[in-house]
């Protein structure tokens, strides 16, 4: 009796199990008549590359020669001083021959100019722009246009996607350098703000002279060095006019 009741119990088990199995096949037969689902929406995983660019102006120590903004210059006479300069942050960094580094903010500098590897690297503040920010000059004229560039760097994390097909984003941050250029006009009181893509710069030396309005419909894109030639016929016609 008991051995009866065993194998009956056996019997409801694996019909049971049978049934579980069914249920399931039915269940997992249902997914497969449902929209698939969209590959972007799925989590993404990579490895991060190396990063891109530098927060800094020179991958090496500097020469170089500081004015703060109480006048007073470093390095001394025959003191051992090496620079760098830091562009996100904006802080001029200092190392001296016992490897100790300090720096300073950009409101305690009036200027400085830093040499690496044969290019001289010169920032200052010009007061007709801002005070509070450093530029480079390009071009400075006493009686003419003067232009100066100011570098912003960005730091831009890694977006990386697989969508399965296709792929979009970089696998590695990275520093991007980008530049906003300044046009001081000969009264050197007023100044026009530009980039060198899109419509204003056209704009703005168009209202100098409409001579120059070709100038932009044949130079696409525009670089900094044609920016510069082109100031500088200006100037030149303006000193010829005079």
């Amino acid at each position: 009796m008991c051995f009866q009741t065993q194998i009956t119990s056996g019997q409801d088990t694996t019909r049971h199990q049978d049934q579980f199995m069914h249920d399931k096949a039915q269940e997992l037969s249902s997914f497969a008549t449902q929209p698939r689902m969209i590959p972007a929406l799925m989590p993404t995983y990579f490895e991060k590359e190396k990063t891109s660019g530098s927060p800094y102006l020179s991958q090496n120590w500097m020469r170089g020669v500081v004015e703060l903004s109480d006048h007073r210059r470093i390095p001394k006479m025959n003191e051992y001083m090496y620079f760098n300069y830091d562009k996100v942050n904006y802080r001029l960094i200092l190392i001296n021959k016992e490897n100790k580094i300090w720096s300073y903010p950009i409101d305690s500098i009036s200027g400085f100019a830093l040499a690496d590897s044969g290019k001289i690297y010169s920032f200052e503040k010009i007061s007709t722009i801002r005070d509070k920010i450093f530029v480079e000059p390009l071009i400075k004229s006493e009686k003419g246009y003067s232009l100066y560039k100011r570098l912003i760097t960005k730091f831009v994390k890694a977006g990386f996607e697989n969508l399965g097909y296709t792929s979009e984003g970089v696998k590695y941050d990275e520093y991007v350098d980008e530049y906003e250029y300044y046009l001081i006009y000969p009264e050197a009181s007023t100044y026009k703000k530009f980039y060198l893509t899109g419509k204003p710069i056209k704009k703005i030396f168009n209202q100098i002279s409409s001579q120059y309005a070709d100038f932009f419909d044949r130079k696409i894109p525009i670089t900094e060095q044609d920016l510069v030639s082109l100031v500088e016929t200006i100037n030149s016609s303006l000193n010829k006019e005079k």
